[in-house]
């Protein structure tokens, strides 16, 4: 059980580096010459300006509801089983930081439980570290860089292809009750894991394939909600993922403050990256 809940960390490590990587890292060129007129608003325009605008804010405060759906072996035989999240969390930027809290429901082998659940995750230069709080005890992941540098040519090469995969609906559509512009992404495992600032979250050429769609305000251009779903299962040696939604809805804007764990999670023992 602790390893799905490892799963569930790195799933939300995954969401921060699609929206706080792939989108925040792009930086518009220098330009010299005259401001030419405004050319209409397309996907990747609109990514690139949704990174400045919430580099400009800092931070972000969401609520983030979803579903996984897996298989995974269980005492010698392979049992299915499902977990539902629902947590509140905030993020940081720069550098890329979050901190959420709430509850997972697990379904599996006739047992349904409700797990209070409680992660961090913060990346420093040489990797990410997740902290992640199951019924009250402490454990720690890090999660290090295959080496490429957040400036490196092939991650922003990752930040294109995003900006060009990216796909503007022709009508508005509203949102919590704002106007807003939708973008649907396709992610490939390759473009998520040079995007996330190299971190090692997925194999660079099977990663799993997402559907990212982000609704944009009209007015702000700040994400109202963002939407995670696989287009393809996950098939691993320990867990055969068949199903994951994730959708998270934009609470708040500005500084966050420090997303600092507290000094249990600090003092946390280091657990392997795959569990």
């Amino acid at each position: 059980m602790k390893q799905k809940v490892w799963n569930t960390g790195l799933l939300l490590l995954l969401t921060a580096a699609l929206l706080g990587g792939c989108v925040l890292k792009s930086e518009p060129p220098v330009n010299t010459r005259p401001t030419p007129t405004p050319e209409p608003a397309t996907a990747a325009s609109l990514l690139a300006e949704a990174g400045e605008k919430l580099l400009e804010q800092g931070g972000a405060g969401w609520e983030l509801r979803g579903h996984m759906s897996y298989t995974s072996p269980y005492a010698d035989e392979w049992a299915d089983a499902r977990m539902e999240l629902s947590l509140t969390g905030e993020s940081v930027f720069a550098p890329l930081a979050l901190h959420a809290s709430g509850t997972g429901r697990m379904e599996a082998r006739g047992f349904d439980m409700e797990l209070p659940l409680e992660f961090y995750a913060l990346e420093n230069e040489d990797a990410a570290v997740i902290y992640k709080n199951v019924m009250g005890a402490w454990t720690k992941n890090t999660v290090a860089r295959n080496g490429l540098a957040a400036a490196d040519p092939g991650a922003l090469a990752a930040d294109e292809q995003l900006r060009q995969a990216a796909r503007l609906a022709p009508d508005t559509e509203t949102v919590e009750g704002r106007s807003c512009r939708r973008l649907e992404i396709p992610v490939s495992g390759a473009m998520l894991a040079a995007a996330s600032r190299d971190l090692a979250l997925t194999a660079p050429e099977s990663g799993p394939e997402l559907r990212a769609v982000l609704w944009l305000d009209t007015e702000t251009c700040l994400p109202v909600r963002l939407s995670l779903s696989l287009t393809e299962e996950i098939i691993d040696t320990n867990i055969h993922v068949r199903e994951l939604e994730l959708t998270i809805d934009y609470r708040s804007f500005g500084a966050m403050g420090s997303l600092t764990p507290p000094p249990e999670a600090l003092a946390a023992p280091e657990t392997a990256q795959r569990g």
